[in-house]
């Protein structure tokens, strides 16, 4: 009787035992999952400084954040294309201004926009995706930029002044911001690296030039 009690006591012993280690290895998983779970949510971290010009309760943010991956990637480079042209031709404009803040460095700028706008038609081409400009175009998400840019450099014909001024201001702002927006969008959402790379590097370049202007 005596060696049954002894047996059942070592089972017992066992048991908890087992239990102890079914806990522990439990609460072990429980914390890996967590520790997992802290280091998925920390892999998107939106740079404050190069978001500060991003209004996520626009209509255009909204509009361009509903696109996702690849649809992104496409919308994004079709859309640069156009506001890349508008900003050349605006630079182009912006030097006749009078004020300095506007001037200075508006030639250079004017020509940049014509290399991005050749380097967005080339990676289009480059990633096969539909053009989006042109005679041949076969993508139309873009047609609102492309018809802004027509709107834009035509509201400035015949101003002098303070009221041309006032509007190359405008709308240098204008697309700017456009630019700001559609790349804001981007920082979650663009999935090739060389578009996620061109999204940071056009809000850097943007949030610049709004401090400036």
């Amino acid at each position: 009787m005596k060696n049954m009690y002894v047996v059942i006591g070592i089972v017992s012993i066992l048991a908890i035992s087992g239990l102890g280690l079914v806990f522990l290895s439990g609460g072990s998983d429980t914390s890996d999952q967590q520790q997992n779970n802290t280091a998925n949510t920390q892999t998107v971290v939106e740079d404050e400084e190069l978001m500060r010009f991003v209004e996520k309760d626009s209509v255009e943010y909204k509009n361009a954040i509903s696109f996702q991956g690849e649809e992104y990637d496409q919308y994004f480079i079709a859309n640069m294309i156009h506001y890349s042209e508008g900003i050349s031709q605006l630079e182009s404009l912006a030097t006749k201004s009078t004020n300095p803040a506007i001037a200075d460095g508006a030639a250079d700028r004017a020509k940049q926009a014509d290399v991005d706008a050749e380097m967005y038609r080339k990676l289009q081409k480059d990633m096969g995706q539909p053009i989006s400009y042109g005679n041949a175009m076969q993508y139309h998400a873009a047609m609102g930029a492309d018809a802004e840019v027509y709107f834009s450099t035509s509201s400035l014909e015949g101003l002098t002044g303070s009221e041309f001024e006032s509007k190359i201001v405008e709308q240098l702002k204008y697309f700017r911001r456009a630019e700001t927006l559609l790349s804001g969008a981007g920082v979650n959402n663009a999935v090739d690296q060389q578009v996620q790379k061109l999204v940071n590097e056009t809000l850097a370049t943007n949030a610049l030039i709004l401090d400036r202007i």
